[in-house]
This record gives C-alpha cells, sequence and structure tokens, in this order.
C-alpha cells in the first residue's frame, strides 16, 4: 500500500484526586489509592484490568474509550465520580466502573466520605 497517512497521537496525561467529602478536609494521601482500569472497547471480550501505577498522582493513557474504579479498599470508599467526558449510565455507582473518553489531558476525580462505613460480624 502507498500514500497512506497515519496520524500519530502523544498519550494524554489523566491526573487521579481522591478527595473528601466533608467541607475543609484536604485530600487524603494519593498513594494509597489504587485505581483500576480497562480498555472499554476490549473488556466485553476478555474482561482484563490492571492496577494502574501512578507517578504522582497521575497516569498517560492512548486515546480512546476507558474504564475506572477504585480498588476495593477499608480505607476510602468512592461516593462520586467526575471526569473526563463521563458517560453516565442511569443508576450507574461511583465505586463501580465508570467509563471516560480520553482526547486530551485532563483530570478525574473520586470524592469518598471522611468516615466510610463498616460492617462487623458480633461473636
Amino acid at each position: 500500500m502507498t500514500g497512506m497517512r497515519v496520524n500519530l497521537l502523544p498519550k494524554a496525561r489523566v491526573y487521579f484526586d481522591l478527595v473528601r467529602q466533608r467541607r475543609g478536609a484536604g485530600p487524603k494521601d494519593a498513594s494509597a489509592i489504587q485505581v483500576l482500569a480497562r480498555a472499554a472497547s476490549t473488556w466485553r471480550a476478555n474482561g482484563r484490568w490492571r492496577t494502574l501505577r501512578l507517578t504522582n498522582g497521575r497516569r498517560q493513557f492512548v486515546q480512546g474509550r476507558w474504564q475506572l474504579k477504585l480498588a476495593p479498599s477499608a480505607a476510602y470508599v468512592a461516593a462520586d465520580f467526575r471526569g473526563l467526558r463521563v458517560s453516565a449510565r442511569k443508576g450507574s455507582r461511583a465505586d463501580g466502573w465508570n467509563e471516560v473518553t480520553v482526547n486530551d489531558s485532563g483530570s478525574v476525580r473520586f470524592a469518598s466520605p471522611d468516615k466510610p462505613g463498616a460492617v462487623q460480624r458480633d461473636r
């Protein structure tokens, strides 16, 4: 084939914030955040996801549709999710998979209650 043009794009830089919902509370320790990601176009085929390694609260992504969620933790729970042209589905939950479209650099924000609840079994 001749005469083909291929547009190459640099990876987009995505910043991750985990903030407390209570007013006046500062951000939680970003090093404790574990974010899971999977490409939205292929997740139905193989269901593969990976834990992202964040550097200074950010990660580079190839442009496209992605699904993100916080890894389960006793230290935090996602109560709200915002950022990057979110495709919010009716009935979707912040603690589930959140679809975003990455075109340019931007940020996503997970909000967490200051004191997440817990369930304990009585002995």
